[in-house]
């Protein structure tokens, strides 16, 4: 540093949080620095700023280093600058002082706490015995203690002497035990030295009584993070106010804010406040805020969902905008940490009615988001409340959540059972929104594995949706019933039926079924070979759903394109697609859609003659499909396999796969899967000399054509090749 400032370095203490020392005054510092320059006491003025003027004289043409170290504001820094080219000036500050960035065009470094790597190095170096290999974790849990604070670390590391015999693990055990963190790191002090609860309590001193107080009250937050919003209730300010707190505080170096609207205390600052905070106002400001998010998420979870949950609870409050579900998915994501936080809390105090709200809400969400494992903790936890405190219209809206979780990871009889239970609670309420929803649940259930009745629950649900004026169970209905018309094979019933959902959800702003009628309306003419149309549907469904973040039709839009692809030889897009496809199935939990995917990819592995890898993948997707009794699904897989095997050279397998398939689809009148097992079993039979492979191949074809497959068109040429059959 010497030769690159020849003239000097100067170091300046301002005095802006010293215990014993008010902030320095501009006018005696430059008298400071003038005389350390060279001029005589008598030369130097009495004025302010005509001593920053002869400061600026001195050092022109200079090159000097100055550090102004702990500067109170911008005021007290701007006379001291030197104003020449050559010098340096580095100002330390808790502050942020903006103006010097805004009207001399400083550089603002922010100084963070150390990453942990950097906070061990440190407690290393100044602890005074050489650390082991078996002190590393300790050490880790320490800085870690410490908040990651080099003041906190160093006040610990030197606390102890080198003649003294205290390890590491000592130091860890006295600090996790201490009531008081602060109090047990400040006991390492050694005299008269300033510790860490002096060093918060200078920059808290100097705020006003009533930013005081707003500190003390964001202490409390169960969360590691705040917005403004939730600001503003647990500190009971207006908006606008609460804002303009969190900024001061933020440029009092008192909070931190590490991205747009978040803010977050140090661990530290935020015990020293919290021991600041009386029992009274303690209780009030939590209740606010578990006020605020109970609110809120109840109001973000119905915009995302697709039927008419539960009612929201709690008062009306200042909330950020959720009327669009980009905004209520925008938000459930960026606050999912705090609401698990403050639902922790209301387990610990036994909070019953808000968690269970609670609860409610984030279950909407994490069943777009994952994981069910998460979900299903929570509902389980909700429905022993619930049964605890006699709720049983939290208990039936638990059950049936419950049951939606099982019937997503494939437990149909448990989930089956859930739903039964849930459906005669809301019967003997008389809720008529809720048995709604439960025959949509249940009806979903069963569309993989009984078509009739599937069918005859969700009708029960349209019925009823229709006459309690719940638009959004409607589309929801109908969008299951064109769902369920589908591999039954009544291609124009389907499309009205998913027409009619998508009416309504456009009317209503229904984003979810919209997206999810989308899909359905893709795939269908993908069937029956509308490309171009089939392509334009699923990728409005694919936006959509990326949009408001439902990641289970993100899946199937991303599958069916996959697919789409597939059949228009674009195979490496259809694998790019597919196996997104296939990675959000799993991470979201969903079997039977994971199974969807995998017998996909196992086709167009087949048909790129990647045999090994398309016999794995369709086992793996014949297995979930057994495992969780979607028989739809067996039917096609086993087809797949089918084809495959007959590439393979092994027609007589492949025609017993054929045949399994034939027999649950004609089970199942599932019609596109039966014409595809009699075309591969008519194929099969054809290669090994059995006579009746043209029959089956002729009636997979009248059948195709009686449901308006697209599959026809080829079929059609295959038979056209066959010698004439017999009169």
């Amino acid at each position: 540093m010497a030769d690159r400032f020849p003239d000097g370095q100067l170091f300046v203490d301002l005095h802006a949080h010293s215990i014993d020392h008010a902030p320095a005054d501009p006018a005696d510092i430059l008298a400071t620095l003038l005389s350390a320059a060279g001029m005589a006491p008598e030369q130097i003025p009495d004025g302010q700023k005509e001593r920053a003027e002869r400061w600026r004289d001195r050092m022109a043409g200079k090159r000097l280093l100055l550090v102004l170290d702990n500067a109170a504001s911008d005021g007290q820094v701007t006379p001291l600058l030197p104003g020449s080219a050559g010098c340096l000036v580095l100002v330390t500050s808790r502050r942020r002082l903006a103006g010097l960035r805004r009207d001399y065009g400083a550089t603002i470094l922010p100084l963070g706490v150390p990453p942990e790597p950097d906070a061990v190095a440190l407690f290393t170096r100044v602890f005074p015995h050489a650390l082991a290999a078996a002190d590393q974790r300790a050490a880790v849990a320490l800085v870690r203690l410490c908040g990651h604070l080099p003041l906190a670390i160093t006040i610990v590391a030197a606390g102890v002497d080198p003649d003294e015999r205290a390890t590491v693990a000592d130091l860890l055990s006295d600090l996790e035990s201490a009531q008081d963190r602060l109090a047990g790191i400040d006991a390492h002090l050694d005299g008269q030295e300033l510790g860490v609860a002096a060093a918060f309590d200078l920059s808290y001193q100097r705020l006003p009584g009533d930013q005081q107080q707003a500190l003390r009250l964001l202490s409390l937050t169960p969360g590691a993070d705040i917005d403004p919003y939730a600001a503003a209730a647990i500190t009971d300010l207006p908006l606008d106010v609460a804002r303009g707190y969190l900024r001061t505080l933020r440029t009092h170096r008192l909070i931190e804010n590490p991205a747009h609207d978040r803010y977050r205390l140090h661990d530290l600052i935020a015990v020293y406040a919290r021991a600041r905070t009386r029992a009274g106002e303690r209780d009030q400001a939590l209740d606010r805020l578990l006020d605020f998010y109970q609110h809120t998420a109840a109001v973000a979870a119905a915009g995302i969902s697709r039927y008419s949950p539960r009612p929201s609870p709690g008062p009306k409050l200042t909330t950020p905008d959720l009327s669009s579900q980009a905004h209520a998915i925008t938000w459930l994501r960026a606050e999912r940490a705090n609401l698990l936080a403050c639902l922790q809390h209301t387990r610990s105090h036994r909070q019953h009615t808000r968690l269970v709200d609670l609860t409610a809400s984030l279950g909407i969400f994490l069943d777009q988001d994952g994981p069910p494992a998460e979900r299903n903790d929570l509902y389980t936890h909700a429905l022993s409340i619930c049964r605890e405190i006699g709720d049983r219209s939290g208990e039936a809206w638990t059950l049936n959540e419950l049951g939606s979780i099982r019937n997503m990871t494939g437990d149909h009889l448990q989930a089956t059972r859930l739903q039964e239970q849930a459906l005669t609670i809301f019967r003997e309420l008389g809720d008529r929104n809720g048995e709604t929803y439960a025959l949509l649940e249940l009806g979903a259930l069963l569309l993989n594995s009984d078509h009739p009745q599937a069918a005859r629950l969700l009708e029960q649900a349209l019925t009823i949706s229709r006459e309690i004026g719940n638009r959004r169970g409607e589309a929801r209905a109908l969008n299951e019933l064109g769902t369920q018309r589908e591999p039954t094979g009544d291609y124009p019933q389907a499309r009205g039926l998913l027409e009619q959902a998508l009416t309504i959800s456009r009317e209503i702003g229904s984003r979810g079924n919209e997206a999810w009628a989308l899909r359905s309306l893709g795939f269908l003419r993908l069937l029956t070979g509308d490309h171009p149309q089939s392509t334009d549907l699923l990728e409005q469904a694919l936006t959509i759903s990326r949009e408001i973040g439902d990641r289970h039709v993100e899946a199937l839009a991303l599958g069916s394109l996959g697919e789409l692809r597939r059949i228009t030889g674009d195979h490496a897009q259809a694998t790019d697609l597919l196996e997104q496809a296939l990675a959000i199935c799993r991470e979201i939990g969903c079997r039977d859609s994971e199974a969807w995917a995998l017998g996909k990819l196992g086709a167009l592995r087949r048909m790129t003659g990647a045999f090994p890898q398309a016999t794995d993948l369709l086992e793996q997707a014949l297995t979930i499909c057994r495992e969780i009794g979607h028989r739809d699904g067996e039917a096609e897989i086993l087809n797949r396999q089918g084809a495959l095997l007959l590439n393979i050279g092994d027609p007589q397998k492949s025609r017993e796969r054929h045949r399994q398939a034939l027999e649950l689809a004609r089970r199942m009148g599932n019609p596109l899967e039966e014409a595809r097992a009699l075309a591969g079993a008519g194929r099969c039979a054809t290669a090994i000399g059995i006579a009746d492979g043209p029959a089956d191949l002729r009636n997979a074809l009248e059948i195709l054509r009686r449901i308006g497959a697209a599959e026809a068109v080829d079929l059609t040429a295959e038979v056209d090749g066959l010698p004439p059959s017999d009169p």
